[in-house]
């Protein structure tokens, strides 16, 4: 693998170096995350576009994962690296699969992506302890966004 590759591995699975903020990356990158999908309109995406947006976005995210991780051997391969926050991207973007445009709606989905990614009810604690590498790495956060979603979906039925 080349450096460029290296480089852009290191750069997508921190986005853009977030990940290397020293307290909250996750926070800050799952926050920049809503405040760009609130920017460019998320909300108004129609739904096959929107699945294979997120499509892409796992993809990316498990490549990028994968690559950063074995070209760094500071970083455990078993472990979900803090640095590491394209996984918050995917899950936070999960969250916000049909959330109206309001920004109420999405700050609620930040919230509530928050707190299932942070709290790891089942599933997302076996999921983190149980599988390893990239694939863990993004499938916890896939677990919270869902999670979060379908609060949310439950909060806009009641609403």
């Amino acid at each position: 693998m080349n450096n460029l590759q290296a480089r852009l591995s290191e750069v997508i699975a921190t986005l853009l170096y977030v990940g290397y903020v020293p307290y909250a990356p996750g926070t800050i990158a799952s926050f920049v995350t809503v405040v760009a999908a609130y920017v460019f309109s998320f909300s108004r995406l129609n739904q096959p576009l929107v699945m294979l947006f997120l499509s892409v976005l796992f993809a990316i995210g498990c490549l990028s994962s994968h690559f950063f991780i074995r070209l760094s051997p500071s970083i455990n391969s078993d472990d979900d690296p803090g640095i590491i926050v394209i996984d918050e991207v995917f899950g936070m973007m999960i969250a916000l699969v049909c959330v109206p445009g309001d920004v109420m709606w999405y700050g609620m989905a930040f919230i509530l992506f928050r707190i299932f990614d942070i709290a790891k009810p089942y599933p997302i604690s076996f999921c983190e302890r149980n599988i390893r590498g990239f694939l863990g790495i993004m499938l916890d956060d896939l677990l919270a966004g869902l999670g979060a979603r379908f609060v949310l979906w439950a909060m806009m039925t009641l609403y």
